[in-house]
């Protein structure tokens, strides 16, 4: 499981973070939009751990001394999550795999994909216009 955490309980007892993000490079994330989409954050939170459980995949679980969390943020526009770890800055391995995990996949892995049921033909602003009903005014053209 992976805790949702704030600023103050992060960096407790000799801890720092590293915000990785909420998805792969050249994935599009889901937009913050209380307005439109109030289930917006719920989706946020779930592709940080998707990312999350990605990034397990390719370096392994975090060592002793270092944490995944999801870090929620007020914005103007609402509240978005992030992905961050936390790592002891006493402890060279975690400090070690906390900046190793900066270095993001470019996509969402298939065990991802799946996690998230991702379309391949759809980005988050197609979903979330199919989720509301909206029609694209583009199609077509």
């Amino acid at each position: 499981m992976i805790n949702i955490t704030t600023y103050e309980r992060a960096t407790r007892n000799c801890n720092d973070y590293v915000t990785i993000g909420n998805v792969p490079y050249d994935e599009e994330c889901t937009p913050t939009d209380p307005i439109n989409d109030p289930a917006y954050g719920a989706r946020q939170i779930k592709e940080c751990g998707a990312l999350a459980r990605q990034l397990m995949r390719i370096y392994g679980d975090p060592p002793s001394g270092a944490k995944f969390a999801i870090m929620k943020n007020p914005h103007d526009f609402g509240v978005y999550y992030d992905l961050v770890i936390i790592f002891n800055l006493e402890n060279e391995v975690a400090t070690e795999y906390a900046f190793k995990c900066e270095d993001l996949p470019d996509k969402w892995d298939s065990e991802a994909r799946e996690e998230l049921h991702l379309d391949e033909q759809k980005t988050p602003s197609q979903r979330m216009m199919d989720f509301m009903g909206w029609e694209n005014p583009y199609d077509g053209e």
